[in-house]
């Protein structure tokens, strides 16, 4: 194979590996959060403790619906997020 055209196989692959990352919607919260059915609604779903890993479902500003392993289900401040 000419080196040039392993060089953009590489490439080319380091960039898809790239975006696969950026695209991971697993995180972890960075500080204790009340889980809340809905943005600035006061009804909580649950509590989760720092360092709990979750799936970020959908961002709306200063709110980020997720969902654990244990099946916590709700919205949380994005502020508790790893970025």
């Amino acid at each position: 194979m000419p080196k040039i055209a392993f060089a953009t196989m590489l490439l080319a692959g380091s960039f898809a590996a790239g975006i696969a990352l950026a695209d991971d919607p697993t995180t972890t919260l960075q500080k204790d959060v009340a889980v809340v059915i809905q943005p600035g609604v006061g009804a909580k779903a649950g509590a989760l403790d720092a360092g709990t890993q979750v799936t970020v479902i959908d961002t709306n500003g200063e709110w980020t619906h997720i969902q654990t392993g244990s099946g916590v289900d709700g919205w949380v401040p994005t502020g508790a997020l790893r970025q």
